[in-house]
């Protein structure tokens, strides 16, 4: 043996009180008549995850084989999670006819709402008898996994712990009586909250959160638990809640001043800090308590970490096998602070509504809802679509399974010559991508009749929810995805947010549909897809000019083979000249800016420095250019030169 006391009380499993009936109807499951899928939920915190690993323990020692997958590493697609599912050779054979008994568990299941339907239409139903479906989320089943599986489905939403269950794990953790009355009284049972105050009220028995609600519990219990860290700790946390998985390559770019392994190690110790296959992942719930309070308090530290690892994340893509090219997506997307973007991937509330493929029984809510949004209008141009990309056509449904709207994602290559005919819109999109043609192997989608009713008051969650499905129509056309066309109801000069994030208006003006004008637009993500035009969205958001071919955080050169370090006087140098594009620079204010010299006389140290600086421009080298009798002058390289 090695190792110390110290090091067997680190692998102790965490203290696990309570939830006498959840682990009781799910033990049920193993039995021979026990329930196929069960489905435990509940708000953040409140301790999910943990009576999913409880239970897969319990399995495990009754010989029974687990397979457990976490949603956050898994791309939000049916191949996705295929993927994720039979990763080893094993594991596909165990979910095979007349293997062992089998659990398959998926955790974070709100991160894969948009393969719901799939899963419970098409997956579940192809398992074999002897496997069970546990999944662990925040959101609750839609009506549809209970009706569809009738006996064979257990719901399991999680409360907050009994009071003397709160009371038992506080005394189990040093927390005396007195002090945990008085935390449970604020805690309410809720569990993160009670192992933050365990970590760090124990030692201030004078202090403990107030407010009224579980959130401002666990936001006061949070802050009080970061006081009384180091500040090396500190600033870990504060890096790690910057980025979705915190690995020690992403940790060595933010915090280039500490070890990343000591970083790592302390941030794994940590009581909300969990490891994964991912890399480390920081409960979301104190995650967004860190970010919010950095970037309120310290923006120009926020901004620094999130430059450092975008730069970092976009270096690591570019050698990524295709395996784990959703993990660097899913951190990319996790980067974008646009508000649409980070609730539609990494929700922090439920989600209402769920978007499935629609069927038969679906073209009565196609037609009254297209009425509701166009009365008078002709159906002609929703039923050649119908008729002809019935595939495409997307339904929003609520908990019960109401259809609330619909709207169409298809491929442009699938659409009809019928459909053509008789929309308007679909031939303005073909005559820009004739006008624009796309290189052989990439593909574009389309995006249409986003219709419900407008006297629904939910609209506007049905509206982010659809967008979301789009989205995930995106990813699964990832790499080969170039373009994107749609439509939208308002002119351009009022469409600002969209232009930023690259949106353009088709040529030809608004098009008149049935009397209602109908504005074409589209999206080139460009040659490097999804994953390319996401980096450029964060860029902006950075203020980073991406084409820039000077990287100031770094010190480097960026050129079209790589990055060269700079010495301080060669970084001096290029940005004087960069600052002052196209201007002729006189060699006496070089000499002053960047060396401090009023009067170097004969001195050749400028001209040294600039052989040195071209040589490592290399072909690049003529960006810089002599005015003889004068000095130098910069000159931007062309589009050709910018990195994607």
């Amino acid at each position: 043996m090695s190792g110390t006391i110290g090091d067997r009380i680190a692998r102790q499993p965490p203290l696990f009180v309570g939830r006498d009936h959840e682990r009781a109807a799910l033990a049920h499951l193993l039995d021979d008549d026990g329930a196929a899928v069960a489905f435990i939920h509940g708000i953040g915190g409140i301790g999910k995850s943990a009576l999913l690993d409880r239970f897969l323990e319990d399995a495990a020692t009754a010989r029974w084989h687990v397979l457990r997958i976490d949603g956050a590493t898994i791309e939000p697609t049916s191949d996705g999670v295929l993927t994720a599912i039979t990763a080893g050779a094993g594991e596909a054979r165990a979910l095979a006819a007349g293997a062992p008994p089998t659990i398959l568990a998926i955790d974070r299941y709100e991160l894969l709402g948009s393969v719901d339907g799939w899963l419970r239409d098409t997956f579940v139903p192809e398992l074999g008898e002897h496997v069970r479906l546990v999944i662990a989320g925040r959101d609750g089943p839609v009506a549809s996994w209970a009706m569809g599986l009738g006996g064979l489905f257990e719901d399991l939403r999680l409360e907050n712990l009994r009071t003397d269950d709160a009371l038992r794990l506080l005394r189990a953790n040093g927390v005396p009586d007195e002090t945990a009355l008085a935390i449970e009284r604020h805690a309410r049972g809720h569990p993160l909250s009670l192992r933050l105050a365990a970590s760090a009220v124990v030692t201030r028995h004078d202090r403990h959160p107030q407010g009224t609600s579980i959130l401002a519990v666990t936001e006061g219990l949070t802050d009080l638990y970061l006081a009384n860290l180091d500040a090396p700790s500190r600033e870990a946390v504060d890096a790690a809640s910057m980025v979705r998985r915190p690995t020690l390559s992403l940790l060595a770019a933010m915090l280039p001043e500490t070890p990343p392994h000591d970083a790592f190690d302390r941030l794994s110790a940590l009581p909300f800090v969990d490891a994964t296959e991912d890399g480390l992942a920081l409960h979301d719930t104190v995650r967004e308590v860190v970010a919010n309070s950095l970037r309120e308090n310290d923006p120009d530290r926020s901004r620094r970490y999130r430059t450092a690892a975008w730069r970092r994340l976009r270096e690591e893509v570019t050698d990524a096998p295709p395996r784990d090219l959703w993990r660097y997506t899913a951190d990319l997307l996790y980067m974008l602070e646009d508000p649409e973007f980070r609730e539609g991937y990494f929700p922090t509330t439920e989600r209402r509504y769920m978007i499935e493929p629609a069927d038969a029984a679906d073209w009565s809510s196609v037609v009254r809802f297209s009425e509701c949004q166009y009365p008078g209008a002709s159906l002609a141009q929703v039923e050649a679509w119908w008729a002809d990309v019935r595939g495409g056509f997307r339904i929003a449904r609520d908990r019960s399974g109401t259809p609330r709207g619909f709207a169409v994602t298809a491929d442009m290559g699938r659409l009809t010559r019928r459909v053509l005919d008789v929309d308007p819109i679909a031939r303005r999109w073909r005559d820009d991508l004739r006008r624009r043609p796309i290189p052989a192997g990439q593909t574009t989608t389309t995006y249409c009749f986003e219709r419900g009713d407008p006297a629904d008051p939910g609209q506007e969650d049905v509206h982010a929810a659809l967008v979301l499905d789009l989205h995930r129509a995106w990813l699964e056309g990832r790499p080969a995805l170039r373009r994107h066309y749609g439509t939208g109801r308002l002119p351009w000069p009022t469409r600002s947010p969209w232009l930023g994030l690259g949106y353009a208006p088709v040529a030809g003006g608004p098009v008149d549909v049935e009397g209602s004008l109908r504005y074409p637009f589209q999206i080139d993500f460009g040659p490097g897809s999804l994953d390319s035009w996401l980096s450029r969205l964060i860029a902006t958001e950075l203020q980073i000019d991406e084409a820039s071919m000077l990287d100031h955080d770094q010190r480097q050169l960026v050129l079209r083979d790589g990055r060269v370090d700079l010495t301080r006087l060669e970084f001096e140098l290029f940005r004087y000249l960069t600052e002052r594009p196209g201007s002729v620079v006189d060699r006496q204010a070089l000499l002053r800016e960047v060396w401090g010299y009023e009067d170097a006389g004969g001195s050749n140290v400028l001209e040294a420095l600039v052989r040195s600086l071209r040589g490592k421009l290399g072909e690049q080298a003529s960006v810089i250019t002599t005015v003889r009798g004068v000095g130098y002058r910069f000159m931007a390289p062309g589009a050709d030169s910018r990195l994607n």
